[in-house]
């Protein structure tokens, strides 16, 4: 059954602002133990089907992922949702520290990361959820893995090929973060690089036209001065 709550706009000063979680679309508080998630007029306004989505999105629950279990209204009107607080360093202020030198995030530790998060791919495609902004601003990583926060745009979808779809996205909201991680070990040897590389990026997906080029644009990104490493690696991944 939906929950619904209602506040009044005057009291949301009384409530402690999730600080870490502020995004250029919402703002979002801590209320009564939970994340009250409240989206921005001009982001509802040019995403009508958000409330329609949330109110799918509340029948399902996972430990790793941060279902909306209430929606909220600000003065009588849709302003939102209320979600559990999932713990956990957010995954995308990690790869800012590395771009800046101030933190590491080793290969293994990626492998790892993404794994995790295929579990979860499988779990919104089987029900039917396309995953349509997996931002890696909204993973969280501890030592039991990974775990999907913020699921504004999540939305029910019949397509038969969803769990292709979905991985596309999923796989393409990584592409940065390879990137910056790669660059940041350019010590490694060219083996080393040619396995991290099949490993992360290449899985089982090669038939998939649009994967490949995906894979195309980040190696040329890579190696975009090295013409010889290039070719060694697109040859590698045929």
């Amino acid at each position: 059954m939906i929950q619904l709550i209602n506040i009044h706009e005057d009291d949301l000063s009384a409530f402690d602002i999730f600080k870490s979680k502020m995004g250029t679309n919402s703002d979002i508080y801590i209320h009564d133990n939970k994340l009250l998630k409240l989206i921005n007029d001009n982001t509802l306004q040019n995403n009508p089907d958000i409330k329609s989505n949330v109110e799918y999105l509340i029948n399902f629950t996972h430990d790793k992922i941060s279902f909306p279990i209430d929606i909220a209204y600000v003065n009588n009107n849709f302003k939102g949702y209320e979600m559990n607080i999932l713990t956990g360093n957010n995954l995308l202020e990690k790869v800012f520290k590395v771009r800046d030198s101030k933190d590491d995030l080793s290969f293994e530790k990626i492998i790892k990361i993404k794994n995790s998060l295929l579990e979860l791919v499988l779990f919104f495609s089987e029900n039917r959820i396309l995953m349509d902004d997996p931002n890696i601003s909204n993973v969280l990583i501890d030592n039991n893995g990974a775990k999907y926060t913020d699921l504004d745009f999540y939305k029910k979808c019949t397509d038969n090929n969803l769990y292709s779809t979905n991985l596309s996205l999923f796989n393409y909201s990584f592409k940065d973060m390879f990137i910056i991680i790669m660059n940041k070990n350019r010590n490694i040897n060219i083996l080393q690089e040619n396995i991290y590389l099949k490993n992360m990026l290449y899985a089982n997906e090669k038939n998939n036209l649009s994967y490949t080029k995906y894979i195309d644009d980040i190696i040329s990104l890579l190696y975009k001065d090295n013409i010889k490493t290039l070719k060694e690696l697109k040859e590698y991944r045929r």
